[in-house]
């Protein structure tokens, strides 16, 4: 997936612009990466899932400033 991290919640200025391989995260306080903070960042992730069955599928995101 394609991703954005943003400084700031809004998705405002210029992302750093990443390739995540996995969306499976637990920052648990630390930065996602170097040059965002710890706090009150933004991740917009562009791209395609393709399952590997046709079946139903559950998306299950925990946060605690939103989503």
């Amino acid at each position: 997936m394609k991703a954005e991290y943003f400084d700031n919640t809004d998705l405002a200025g210029q992302p750093i612009k990443v390739d995540d391989e996995n969306i499976d995260f637990d920052w648990q306080g630390g930065r996602p990466l170097d040059g965002i903070n710890h706090q009150n960042f933004a991740v917009r992730w562009t791209g395609w899932l393709v399952a590997p069955a046709s079946s139903s599928y559950t998306f299950e995101a925990i946060v605690d400033d939103g989503a």
